[in-house]
């Protein structure tokens, strides 16, 4: 099935990803639970949306979550568990399929209906949460991973009385993980250094 396909099947876009109108306006947020470590070697990842004020609710975003480590596909970090946010899981929508490396999420396609005239109402929160998923690794190697959305397309609701769209050009969200190393390794390695360095001098 195409994208086209799924996002006019979704109906979260009464017309269906209609011409877009272009013109940044507003930037998708990460907001994640903790870093990672030994003790929290997960966390839960999710993305916000915020909705410009003269429009009334998101229809739809279409993205793909990605995660930069900088150890590389070793480092044994990925992403898992992606999942629409409860009332923009409608048919047609995706939670997106995680990249064999772990380290994307693809396809991602959160939306929610809006029908006005039959008693059906999108949900307006501003910003809303559109979906989640979790991060974890095994490798504890002190580093920053940097996680990024690759916005594809954005669409929002014109007002609580029409099932009208626009699509409007979003800013990608980014957050920065860090990753904590186990307790005493920082102290091991500067006992080993404070040593290496006794010996040098004699």
């Amino acid at each position: 099935m195409s994208s086209k396909t799924v996002l006019a099947g979704a109906a979260v876009a009464a017309a269906a990803f209609g011409a877009p109108a272009f013109g940044q306006v507003v930037g998708a947020f990460f907001e994640v639970s903790n870093d990672l470590s030994p003790s929290q070697p997960s966390a839960t990842v999710t993305l916000w949306v915020p909705v410009p004020d003269d429009l009334y609710a998101l229809a739809a975003v279409r993205f793909d979550a990605l995660m930069d480590d900088p150890a590389g596909p070793v480092g044994a970090s990925a992403w898992s568990d992606p999942m629409r946010a409860p009332g923009l899981d409608d048919p047609g929508t995706r939670d997106g399929m995680v990249s064999p490396d772990g380290l994307a999420v693809l396809g991602a396609l959160p939306g929610q209906l809006h029908f006005p005239l039959a008693g059906l109402f999108a949900d307006p929160s501003d910003p809303i949460a559109v979906w989640s998923a979790t991060i974890g690794t095994t490798d504890f190697t002190p580093r920053d991973l940097t996680l990024t959305t690759d916005i594809d397309r954005t669409q929002f609701f014109v007002s609580e009385t029409s099932a009208a769209v626009i699509d409007l050009v979003i800013g990608d969200a980014r957050a920065t993980v860090v990753v904590v190393p186990a307790p005493g390794v920082g102290v091991a390695l500067g006992m080993g250094l404070g040593f290496a360095g006794s010996r040098r001098r004699r």
